[in-house]
């Protein structure tokens, strides 16, 4: 059987995990990354891991969005043991916050069809006073909001370490690099 190539643009934390996983299935990867020069998405959106209103309105991205928060907590164990980087793994729950009652209808509207979708995203509507309890500095214009369990993030500065730090040689801005035999086995 041939094993095609694959090639990942992109070194954040989706690029990186995707790359990952298909070296350790022993697919030959080039991952494509610009470094610290490029406006990398995954830290304008500060790590985060976040299931809440992912793939609205796509059942098939809302399911694989869904399914990838399941794959997180064992990926950052791993990356720990292989690197010795801890990429500060956090999904304690996150919070959205409306601003009218009709925010909030069409944002339960919207969560209950992702609700509905393969392995669902749990969450919970929250009026104005339960939310406060939660986040007291909200201010009175705030109608209420919602909570997911399974939303977190990881930390932005450090998602991207692991793998390069198992490269063959040192990095520099622009350059291409492919994941080692640690990862893809012996090729």
């Amino acid at each position: 059987m041939r094993k095609e190539e694959v090639i990942v643009v992109g070194g954040g934390v989706v690029g990186a995990a995707i790359a990952f996983g298909a070296a350790k299935a022993g697919a030959p990867v080039t991952l494509l990354d610009q470094g610290d020069i490029a406006n990398r998405a995954s830290r304008d959106n500060f790590g985060l891991v976040w299931a809440q209103s992912k793939g609205d309105g796509f059942p098939r991205y809302a399911r694989w969005s869904r399914e990838a928060i399941d794959h997180w907590k064992p990926l950052a164990d791993e990356l720990m043991e292989l690197t010795g980087v801890d990429v500060d793994l956090q999904q304690s729950g996150g919070f959205w916050v409306g601003f009218s009652e009709k925010e909030m209808r069409a944002r339960q509207t919207m969560l209950e069809g992702l609700r509905n979708t393969g392995p669902g995203v749990p969450y919970q509507m929250m009026d104005h006073a339960e939310l406060k309890r939660h986040l007291p500095a909200i201010g009175p214009k705030v109608a209420g909001g919602s909570w997911c369990p399974l939303d977190g993030h990881v930390n932005p500065l450090k998602h991207d370490l692991p793998l390069p730090a198992q490269r063959e040689a040192p990095w520099r801005p622009g350059d291409q690099w492919a994941l080692l035999k640690l990862l893809a086995g012996s090729r």
